[in-house]
């Protein structure tokens, strides 16, 4: 099982990369990360029904989002991602990729610079932050 949350984190921080150089993500990347998922529930039946939830409300957060400002799908993508990873602590990996983008959208207000700008490495970011501490 070791090799698959390999995968996952080489996939989200590829996600991460592609976000920043080209603000998209490719549709596939949110698939393999959902197929590697799949495969990890097959050895542990016991956390489908925490992840799913996590999913659910992580993707639904940024779905709602997505009506009624500019968040790209990917984004919310990656936060469902997130959630089907981390579950309910998905929740905080948002809250934490919220507050590592504050300071970026701050100095870019004040720049006066009102361009797109790429969430995903936030939330791979608030991801990581989250799974390891």
């Amino acid at each position: 099982c070791l090799y698959m949350i390999a995968i996952a984190y080489v996939l989200f921080l590829f996600a991460a990369i592609q976000d920043i150089r080209t603000l998209e993500v490719p549709l596939w990347v949110s698939g393999l990360l959902t197929i590697n998922r799949s495969v990890y529930f097959l050895f542990h039946p016991e956390i489908i029904k925490e992840d799913l939830i996590g999913l659910l409300i992580c993707f639904s957060i940024f779905g709602i989002s997505m009506l009624v400002s500019d968040i790209g799908g990917a984004d919310a993508l990656i936060a469902g991602m997130i959630g089907l990873y981390l579950g309910w602590r998905g929740l905080y990996a948002i809250m934490v990729a919220l507050g590592l983008c504050l300071p970026y959208l701050l100095w870019m207000h004040c720049k006066k610079q009102e361009h797109p700008y790429p969430f995903v490495p936030f939330l791979v970011a608030g991801f990581f932050l989250v799974e390891f501490v």
